[in-house]
């Protein structure tokens, strides 16, 4: 049992989690872009509880590699849905606000003539309902969460959001 942390720790190091609602939920990913040290979860917010289907088959891979050829259990897929995401449920007028301020911010985003071809720089994609895709330029990256969280703020959006998008400097 003490193997499962080294196993999910190593499985999401080298893995691509590939993931799909499960409902017609809208949701916002902001997912981590770039050279990593450690694991660095994948915000989800959505205005309901969703239950996401995730791949299990490279986590499985590398148990095998361990030598443990055991079945996952619930609780092992859930542990590992919650090391890959972090699922945040918010009102509908938060949820509307940090869209809208997505929307309404393009000078903040990769295009050609800023672009993210440094490898060694990290940033952060955001995708709304798996339709837009918008990366954030890495040197933009801390001014466009600051003005994020100062929008919520002024917009007194939900508190546990904000706590949540303050972490990902």
């Amino acid at each position: 049992m003490r193997k499962l942390p080294i196993l999910l720790i190593t499985a999401l190091l080298f893995v691509d989690c590939k993931k799909t609602n499960t409902g017609s939920t809208q949701f916002i990913e902001i997912v981590h872009t770039g050279i990593t040290t450690g694991m660095i979860p994948i915000i989800y917010i959505t205005t309901k509880k969703v239950k996401l289907k995730v791949d299990y088959q490279p986590l499985m891979m590398e148990r095998r590699l361990f030598g443990d050829s055991a079945k996952l259990t619930e609780q092992q897929k859930e542990a590992y849905v919650n090391t890959v995401y972090d699922k945040i449920v918010t009102d509908s007028q938060t949820f509307a606000t940090i869209q809208k301020f997505i929307l309404t911010h393009n000078q903040f985003y990769a295009n050609a003539e800023h672009l993210n071809n440094d490898p060694a720089e990290d940033s952060y994609d955001i995708i709304l309902n798996s339709l837009s895709k918008f990366s954030i330029y890495y040197k933009l990256k801390q001014h466009f969460l600051m003005e994020l969280l100062t929008y919520l703020q002024q917009k007194k959006c939900d508190k546990n959001v904000i706590t949540h998008l303050s972490y990902l400097r």
